[in-house]
């Protein structure tokens, strides 16, 4: 619709026209109120657009000393019209959207009223019922939606709490066998053993469940204190022990001091006073397992230590004394060959004086010479047996040796 659109086929061409076309605007923006339709914008928008075509016309020409009264009267009503579709707009809108989210929330809790997770299931039920009361008015519809939510909540609860009200009794069942039990441990020594038996009774208690806020806390100061009766005495037990271990690792500690000092000088008294060391370590008692085996490993490391040194040390000692026999032997066959060398010269002078003629008869020395030739033969003979002597002693000397060799 424009300018030159007529009102009823005829062109507006006087003051009468103009507030009838003025009239049918508001009456159509109020036929859109009535109807609460939510849908009409591009038809309300026409009408705005026509009222502001209808405002541009010169009126000049009409001959009505009243107009401008009129006109104003239209414009405020107009103006009101224009308001109450407004509010009215908002108005459905905030019913629909309120219906809209109102509806999902139902579908939800009717969806969850059959539920068995009924902890997380409590907490969705609790936020859709914060969510409720943040929707917007539903209008007519607001009473029925309200009663399907509230019937979806109350059908959940009502499972909920005869659920609970069946697990508590079973909870509580259960808890006060847990509580016989912990009563019966109370005086137990076998510490060990008690405190795994302890610990199955607390997780078999957390998985029983409520008994109920009021008989939960009940129940439980029972059952904790049986709990720390036994747990009070073990503590004095375990503060004996630890007293002990200390003790035990002091005791350790010198020791490993004081073998640290003997192994710093090696000599023959060493390894006797590590062994008493060693002998004195399995005489104390026990520091504790991870001390222990950090004290023991220590003290350990240090006498092996030691033991390495002096077999080492043993070694070198075996190492030379088998190099000063094999040079003594080295000598000694030495000696045998100069000494055999020397019995070959004592044979050569015997083969020489007995190579040599006879003096001739005519000789008047010649008893005297063949005497003295006997006398020398006689002598380097008594050399050679003693050369001989000489190395059959050292060749049994060698034997000795290569006896000890071979050990």
């Amino acid at each position: 619709m424009n300018m030159n659109e007529v009102n009823n086929e005829k062109e507006i061409k006087n003051s009468k026209a103009l507030i009838s076309e003025k009239k049918r605007v508001i009456n159509k923006i109020y036929e859109f109120i009535k109807s609460k339709n939510i849908d009409s914008a591009e038809e309300f928008n026409e009408l705005e657009k026509r009222w502001s075509e209808l405002e541009s016309i010169d009126v000049s020409s009409f001959k009505d000393k009243y107009l401008e009264e009129k006109l104003d009267y239209l414009q405020i009503q107009y103006d009101e019209a224009i308001r109450k579709y407004n509010k009215m707009l908002s108005y459905e809108k905030n019913i629909k959207e309120g219906i809209e989210k109102k509806t999902a929330l139902v579908l939800r809790a009717e969806e969850l009223c059959d539920s068995e997770d009924y902890k997380e299931t409590t907490i969705e039920f609790k936020k859709l019922f914060e969510q409720w009361k943040e929707t917007p008015y539903s209008g007519k519809s607001n009473n029925d939606l309200w009663k399907r939510f509230k019937t979806a909540n109350d059908k959940f609860f009502e499972r909920r709490n005869s659920y609970y009200d069946k697990t508590q009794k079973e909870a509580k069942t259960i808890k006060l066998d847990l509580i016989e039990k912990a009563k019966e441990l109370r005086d137990s020594t076998d510490w060990k053993h008690t405190s795994a038996i302890q610990k199955e009774l607390m997780d078999a208690w957390k998985k029983a469940g409520s008994a109920g806020r009021n008989v939960d806390n009940k129940l439980w100061d029972e059952f904790l204190e049986y709990r720390n009766e036994f747990y009070s005495k073990q503590k004095v037990y375990y503060d004996v022990v630890n007293q002990k271990r200390q003790e035990e690792e002091e005791k350790k500690r010198e020791i490993i001091k004081r073998a640290k000092e003997v192994s710093k000088n090696m000599d023959k008294k060493t390894i006797e006073m590590i062994k008493e060391l060693q002998a004195e370590w399995k005489e104390t008692g026990f520091a504790g397992k991870e001390l222990e085996e950090e004290l023991y490993a220590e003290f350990r490391g240090i006498c092996d230590d030691v033991f390495k040194k002096s077999k080492e040390a043993y070694e070198n000692r075996k190492k030379n004394f088998k190099k000063n026999l094999e040079q003594s032997i080295e000598r000694r066959w030495t000696s045998i060959n100069k000494i055999m060398v020397n019995i070959s010269k004592l044979k050569a002078d015997i083969d020489e004086i007995e190579s040599k003629p006879e003096p001739r008869d005519t000789n008047p020395n010649k008893e005297e010479i063949l005497r003295k030739r006997e006398a020398r033969i006689h002598v380097l003979k008594g050399y050679i047996a003693e050369n001989e002597a000489k190395i059959d002693s050292l060749k049994s000397d060698i034997e000795d040796i290569e006896h000890r060799l071979e050990k």
